[in-house]
C-alpha cells in the first residue's frame, strides 16, 4: 500500500508538469514490469489479464479514477495497476493451491505408516496423518473463502457426502485417501483451467457442474472426517 501511495504522488506530480518526476515514475514501471515476468512459468500472464470477472473484482481499490479514455495516461495507469493486482492474486492462489497439494502428498505418505508393524511406527503416523490433514483442511477452506470473494457469483452446488467404513484405520484409510487425492486433483484442474491457463475467458455462469469451490469444499471435508477417525 506505501508503495501505492507513492505511485499515486508520483503521478500527481508528473500531470502537473513535472517532467523529472515523470521520468522517474516511468523507470518505476519498467522495473516492475521486468520484476513481473520473473513468476510461475504455468500461469499464463497475459491471459489471466483479460478475464474480466478478475479484473472489475480487482479493481475496486484502485487509487486512479475510471475513465474511459484509452488514450489519456489516467487510463494507462489504472490499466497498469489492475494488471499488478491480477498477477498478485493469481500468484497467491497458485502458492496456496501448490500448500495444500503438499499436505494432501503428507497425508497419502503418513497414511501408509498406519499399517507398520509396531505400534510406536503406527502411533507415529497417526501423528503425522492428523497433523497433514488439519492443514490440508485449514488450506482449503483458505483458499476457498480467498476464491469465493473475488467469484462472488459462483456458488457451491452439489452435496457431497463423506462416509468412512468400518476397518478403514486399519486399511490405512486407503480409499479415503485416493477420494482425498482425486478431488484435490479436481480442485487443481478446475483453478488452473480457469486461473492460470486458460483457453478462453469463462463467465461464472457456464460454470454449470461442480466447480472449484465444490472440490476444495470436499478436500476440505474429506480431511475432516478422516482426521475425526484418528
Amino acid at each position: 500500500m506505501a508503495i501505492d501511495l507513492r505511485f499515486a504522488r508520483l503521478f500527481n506530480w508528473a500531470v502537473r508538469g513535472r517532467s523529472e518526476c515523470l521520468l522517474l515514475l516511468l523507470t518505476w514501471l519498467l522495473c516492475s514490469t521486468g520484476l513481473a515476468g520473473q513468476t510461475e512459468e504455468d500461469i499464463d500472464f497475459n491471459s489471466v489479464r483479460a478475464n474480466p470477472v478478475l479484473r472489475q473484482a480487482l479493481s475496486s481499490n484502485s487509487p486512479y479514477a475510471a475513465t474511459t479514455d484509452e488514450a489519456s495516461i489516467e487510463f494507462k495507469f489504472r490499466e497498469n495497476w489492475v494488471d499488478s493486482q491480477v498477477d498478485h492474486f493469481v500468484k497467491q492462489v497458485h502458492q496456496r493451491l501448490s500448500d495444500l497439494k503438499g499436505s494432501v502428498q503428507n497425508a497419502v505418505t503418513a497414511s501408509s505408516g498406519l499399517l507398520a508393524d509396531t505400534p510406536q511406527k503406527k502411533a507415529e503416523a497417526t501423528v503425522a496423518l492428523r497433523q497433514a490433514l488439519a492443514k490440508a483442511e485449514d488450506q482449503s477452506r483458505g483458499l476457498r473463502t480467498s476464491l469465493s470473494m473475488i467469484l462472488v457469483e459462483l456458488q457451491m452446488k452439489d452435496k457431497f457426502d463423506v462416509r468412512v467404513g468400518q476397518g478403514a484405520q486399519a486399511g490405512g484409510f486407503e480409499t479415503e485417501m485416493k477420494l482425498l487425492s482425486e478431488q484435490t486433483a479436481n480442485a487443481e484442474k478446475s483453478i488452473r483451467d480457469y486461473f492460470f491457463k486458460p483457453t478462453h475467458v469463462t463467465s461464472i455462469a457456464d460454470l454449470k457442474d461442480a466447480n472449484m469451490l465444490d472440490y476444495l469444499k470436499r478436500v476440505e471435508r474429506i480431511a475432516r472426517t478422516i482426521r475425526g477417525k484418528l
